[in-house]
């Protein structure tokens, strides 16, 4: 259960930056509806964003990423140019590495 709290907790804090980072203009317009297909699924959330480019990660740990082992990081992928409909059907089974 405690994974879990850290996950939600996790989640609030991020999303919570993300809207004071669109309320400043500091979010790129053409990533944001790929944003919201993330951030409004139960499982994921995003931390950081750039148009163009999207690593899915699993972290083990959820922190500050300043604190983060770089070593415990699981790439479940790297994706360029990648179009809404792809990123909404994502399976971890079809990850390109």
């Amino acid at each position: 259960m405690s994974g879990e709290k850290d996950f939600s907790n996790g989640k609030k804090s991020a999303l919570g930056q993300l809207t004071k980072a669109i309320s400043s203009n500091q979010v790129d317009t053409d990533i944001q509806p790929i944003l919201n297909i993330i951030n409004n699924s139960d499982e994921y959330y995003t931390t950081s964003s750039c148009f163009g480019r999207i690593v899915i990660l699993e972290i083990p740990v959820i922190g500050n990423k300043k604190d983060l082992d770089l070593e415990a990081l699981k790439k479940l992928g790297e994706f360029h140019e990648m179009d809404v409909d792809y990123l909404f059907n994502y399976k971890e089974t079809e990850v390109k590495q």
